[in-house]
């Protein structure tokens, strides 16, 4: 099967969200609690898939990626500043059917890019503790611990991740 990496626009907001919301809800089930998975709301998803990617359009640090098997986004991932030297990469989710196929390296490899032509000299991202998969993706591309967050996101722990780009 052929994946392709594209930057994410406007029109990518739904498939994005679907793909967000259904990573939120299946891919998470083990790490999250039944009450967090229930209130995801697939229009809050759309809504801000829709903000980023019309604010990415006229932004030029900020972006977005998929990745595409037959039409399908099965990957995606999206870069903003968080200061003028630090960029936090964050919505790296592939689809639960195509893990493990490379999709997140393909992602990473985009998102690093751009981070440096950017001009970021340091990015961050945040991830379940307890995701083991997505970890090993990014320590595998040089992502180090630099936090631990016991009570994390909405009650989810957190490890907060790091890489400085010059050294990527």
């Amino acid at each position: 099967m052929r994946f392709t990496v594209e930057i994410a626009g406007p029109p990518d907001a739904l498939a994005m969200a679907e793909l967000h919301h259904l990573s939120h809800t299946v891919s998470f089930a083990s790490f999250a609690s039944e009450q967090w998975i229930s209130s995801r709301e697939k229009g809050e998803y759309r809504d801000r898939w829709v903000e980023f990617l019309t604010h990415a359009e006229t932004d030029t640090r900020s972006q977005a990626w998929k990745v595409a098997a037959e039409e399908m986004v099965v990957g995606m991932v999206k870069v903003g500043p968080m200061d003028g030297s630090e960029a936090q990469l964050s919505s790296m989710h592939v689809h639960p059917d195509y893990q493990r196929r490379g999709i997140g390296s393909l992602l990473m490899n985009a998102a690093i890019e751009f981070i440096h032509t950017a001009g970021f000299e340091r990015a961050i991202l945040g991830v379940i503790q307890a995701n083991e998969p997505a970890r090993a993706v990014y320590e595998r591309n040089g992502w180090n611990v630099q936090e631990l967050h016991p009570t994390g996101v909405e009650g989810v722990p957190i490890a907060v991740y790091g890489i400085d780009i010059e050294k990527a």
